[in-house]
């Protein structure tokens, strides 16, 4: 009898899209689209902020999601910035609140990693997705002149902790947040030099930078120093500036921001207008109503002197 050949065969192992099996419960995780842009935030007060958004979708089958690892990067600390962390399951409106999502894991901050584990378990049904918002608590420390930066991440597919029947895909793009900056803008002092330029000092002064007063931008040729805290603006003429108006900065990353300071008479800034808490205000022009009591004063005075020469003769 003839034998006949012995063949070959191959198992090919299709993928769908993102690299999924085709068989078998798959959770994708990606950044989802409802993530925040990279972005310039002004520090000096405690607040929360979302640093991103991420989509996690299962294929296959159901898949329990029981926790991830955070990688942390940026110039600045999570350990002393950063009070807290906690993620929170989107509502499905796209947009992060702590009185409409529902909170999935608080916990402390940690550099280089965050270890996180869902007190409850989060199961995610066969083709649906959610989105798990990576919210950061940040101190009112935190940020500086320069500006600091922060941001999170998923680093591998191993960082996913799932049920022992499915398996985890890092998609496109991938689950990293964008950089965020943390300024910390401060005007200290505002002082017009004999109508020739104008000095600012305080932090946060991001170039290019532009100064207004009562909104009308002042032409000059502008300086900012290294360490961003201080700012020389040349008139390109002699008292180009209107009376009593606010003084205003625009800076690259924060905008227009309000300086605290306004401009009183003769362009010199004064103190006379209550400025914003947490705002500095310094004048080079004292008020005038101490002389007007050092006068009356003085006046008493030489009229009681009078009196009593008058009495004595």
């Amino acid at each position: 009898m003839k034998k006949l050949p012995m063949l070959c065969v191959m198992v090919v192992a299709f993928t769908g899209i993102g690299g999924s099996a085709l068989w078998g419960q798959v959770l994708d995780l990606q950044k989802s689209p409802i993530s925040q842009n990279p972005q310039y935030l002004q520090s000096g007060t405690a607040f929360d902020h979302p640093m991103c958004a991420f989509r996690a979708q299962a294929t296959g089958g159901d898949v329990t999601l029981y926790g991830l690892r955070l990688t942390v990067a940026g110039s600045g600390s999570f350990t002393s910035d950063v009070s807290s962390m906690s993620i929170w399951l989107d509502d499905g409106d796209g947009a992060y609140s702590a009185s409409s999502d529902q909170s999935l894991w608080s916990g402390t901050a940690a550099s280089p990693t965050i270890d996180i584990t869902f007190p409850s378990a989060l199961t995610i049904a066969n083709t649906n997705a959610e989105d798990l918002w990576i919210v950061a608590s940040f101190v009112s420390g935190a940020g500086s002149s320069l500006g600091k930066s922060y941001q999170v991440s998923v680093a591998s597919a191993a960082d996913v902790s799932v049920d022992a029947a499915s398996t985890v895909n890092l998609g496109s793009p991938a689950p990293q947040s964008a950089t965020v900056t943390l300024i910390y803008f401060e005007v200290t002092s505002v002082i017009n030099n004999a109508n020739t330029y104008m000095s600012i000092t305080g932090s946060g002064f991001t170039p290019p930078v532009k100064v207004f007063v009562g909104g009308v931008q002042i032409q000059g040729t502008i300086q900012v120093n290294a360490a961003q805290t201080e700012i020389l603006l040349y008139y390109v003429a002699p008292n180009p500036v209107p009376a009593g108006k606010d003084v205003e900065i625009e800076t690259a990353s924060l905008g227009l921001m309000n300086t605290g300071f306004w401009y009183q008479f003769n362009q010199v800034v004064g103190r006379e207008r209550t400025t914003p808490a947490g705002a500095c205000a310094a004048a080079n022009a004292a008020p005038l109503w101490p002389m007007v009591i050092l006068l009356l004063g003085l006046s008493y005075i030489a009229l009681r002197a009078s009196h009593m020469r008058r009495r004595s003769n």
